[in-house]
């Protein structure tokens, strides 16, 4: 029997070691530094990257910034010298606002800005008047929320009217009854100003009727009728007659624009002449005086803030110098947006004088006093900034806007 030799055992394969050379720079980073310095070196490459990026920007940016200088020209000499021109007008034409202010701005209260009224002289006071109303503030409707007429008027401020005519006003002339047409004194007593008063209602205050009395050369324009307790003559000062005295009646006139629809009512008084013509009526007819009797008022308000040794509520027929209130003037319907003709007579016979106009919108609800009388708000035609005075005057309302109108601008 033959037998096979034995079987040879298989051979084994030696391992595959790959060379070291082979190895990139990524893979011999992570032995000998480790993960982690390898994500910190790509997040600090990433930043810096970034870095560059928006610097190159933002220094791109700046060069598109860069202006170059148009070649000098003759133009900005003519600017620069109306420019000081300007400075100069304005610096040479501060001092003539104390000039043109009178004493009766001392008795006016006004709201913006603050100022002490209890120690305010007439200089003062034609600052601030002719800061507000040159500033030309607008405040909506003019001046702001009660929706007025035009901006401020504007110039010098009294009691009677500022200085420059302008779009809410009307316009003032004051006739001195104590001088004839050339300026020659005449005799002047009640009497002679209850008569001369009745003749200019009776025509209509048409001027004419007024021809034979000496008309002040200067004109006030007026936005609104509220001057306080004060001498009589300061309505002359403040027309800058040379011899102020009482006796005169100022005659406002022009065209008046209400805001808003409705049926309205004046009240007022003066002393001693206020009288109220509305698109050809008469409709407010109350002071010391009453020419002719006609629309006298027959319901009064004594209202808050007037002296009671002046007011005499229920005392028969008035009596010069003491008067029940304000009194009620006759109603009238109007249109907003239309056009209406005004007359508003403001007179004084001697001693001293005062002059409320207030008007009411008739379905209205107002506040009330501590009688029980509806506060109403000053009638205006342009939004005056004023406080109550610290002189007597009677309370009211803060303006409105029916109680603001516009007008059109005094030729």
């Amino acid at each position: 029997m033959k037998t096979e030799p034995p079987a040879k055992p298989p051979q084994k394969a030696a391992p595959v070691v790959q060379h070291p050379l082979r190895k990139n720079l990524f893979q011999r980073l992570l032995e000998k530094r480790g993960a982690t310095f390898v994500i910190s070196l790509l997040i600090n490459g990433l930043v810096i990257l970034i870095a560059s990026l928006l610097v190159v920007h933002v220094v791109q940016g700046r060069k598109k910034m860069v202006f170059t200088a148009p070649p000098p020209s003759e133009a900005p000499k003519e600017v620069e010298h109306q420019v000081q021109m300007a400075k100069k007008t304005k610096s040479m034409g501060a001092p003539n606002v104390t000039k043109l202010i009178t004493s009766s701005a001392a008795n006016v209260s006004i709201a913006l800005p603050p100022v002490d009224m209890s120690s305010a002289s007439p200089d003062v006071m034609s600052s601030v008047m002719n800061g507000i109303g040159g500033a030309g503030l607008g405040m909506g409707a003019g001046l702001g929320g009660a929706g007025g007429g035009g901006g401020m008027p504007g110039g010098a401020f009294t009691s009677f009217g500022f200085q420059n005519a302008s779009a809410g006003t009307l316009t003032g002339t004051l006739f001195d009854l104590k001088q004839n047409s050339a300026g020659q004194p005449l005799p002047a007593d009640d009497a002679s100003f209850g008569v001369t008063s009745e003749k200019y209602s009776r025509e209509g205050f048409s001027d004419s009727a007024l021809a034979d009395y000496y008309k002040a050369p200067t004109k006030l324009y007026a936005a609104q009728w509220y001057v306080p307790f004060m001498q009589g003559t300061e309505a002359a000062k403040a027309f800058q007659l040379k011899n102020a005295d009482n006796f005169w009646i100022i005659h406002y006139q022009g065209v008046v624009i209400p805001k808003v629809s409705g049926t309205y009512r004046f009240w007022g008084v003066a002393d001693d002449l206020l009288m109220v013509q509305f698109d050809g009526n008469l409709v407010l007819n109350y002071g010391c005086f009453t020419p002719g009797n006609r629309t006298v008022p027959t319901e009064f308000r004594l209202y808050d803030g007037l002296t009671r040794d002046q007011w005499v509520p229920g005392r028969g027929p008035i009596m010069h110098g003491l008067m029940h209130g304000l009194g009620g003037g006759e109603t009238f319907e109007v249109h907003a947006g239309h056009r209406y003709p005004i007359d508003i007579v403001f007179g004084n016979a001697e001693g001293s004088t005062l002059c409320y106009l207030l008007i009411e919108k008739v379905g209205e609800t107002y506040q009330q006093d501590s009688h029980g009388n509806p506060i109403l708000p000053i009638f205006k035609l342009a939004p005056v900034p004023f406080t109550k005075p610290d002189s007597e005057g009677t309370v009211f309302a803060p303006d409105t806007k029916f109680s603001v109108w516009s007008s059109e601008k005094p030729l």
